[in-house]
């Protein structure tokens, strides 16, 4: 049984976009999901230079992914830059969780749109039949890319790169930091779908609003 979240509809122009818990969101009128950072082979590039990292990680966000696809039936993937961490991310071995999930979806078109670290690990083996494009990529009226920009603003911009996170305070000392989406009056930045990437602190800028992904939901912040 599929886990009960609760994703929010916001509109983004005349396009209606759902946010979902699982740090995606999706397009319900091109049955299409969008996502950022996924950084495959992170932790694979971190041993590599010694750092004492768990194994896991990638297949724990393969079941988060295979959760929001199942439930959005989406026909299309869209990532928004940065799919591999680096050149190490394509080991052969690190690389058999994420082969075993592309057989559970044969028929999925997945896109890649290019970021910084996809320059330097290169595209993804040709078997894993991922369509990569350098930005800018349009689905619907909305504009596509890994970092935002804000010299573009004829469409609003889909992007991720900044990995933010809000955080939020309560009575006496406590606080919690929280994934979020960003939203602002050209663009909307997704959170980093790897959950081993870290992230930046939200600062609010004039008319931003952050999407807090608390637990199964999504929570508007406002500054």
């Amino acid at each position: 049984m599929l886990q009960e979240c609760e994703p929010a509809t916001i509109m983004l122009g005349t396009q209606s976009v759902v946010l979902h818990p699982e740090r995606a969101l999706s397009l319900p009128e091109l049955q299409t999901l969008v996502i950022a950072d996924l950084h495959w082979g992170k932790a694979t590039t971190l041993r590599a230079f010694g750092a004492p990292v768990p194994a896991g990680g990638t297949s724990d966000d393969l079941r988060r992914l295979d959760a929001v696809l199942t439930r959005t039936a989406a026909k299309a993937l869209t990532v928004l830059g940065d799919l591999a961490h680096s050149r190490l991310g394509w080991d052969e071995r690190a690389m058999q969780p994420v082969y075993r999930w592309r057989d559970r979806w044969p028929d999925l078109r997945i896109t890649l749109v290019r970021g910084n670290h996809d320059a330097h690990a290169g595209d993804p083996p040709a078997s894993l039949g991922i369509h990569c494009v350098d930005a800018p990529l349009f689905l619907g009226a909305l504009r596509c890319a890994h970092e935002p920009t804000e010299t573009d603003r004829a469409s609003f911009t889909l992007c991720g790169h900044l990995h933010p996170h809000v955080t939020l305070r309560g009575k006496g000392r406590d606080r919690v930091r929280l994934p979020c989406f960003v939203r602002s009056a050209y663009a909307l930045m997704l959170p980093a779908f790897s959950s081993l990437t870290g992230g930046g602190a939200w600062i609010p800028q004039p008319g931003e609003l952050a999407y807090a992904i608390v637990d199964d939901s999504i929570v508007p912040v406002t500054p």
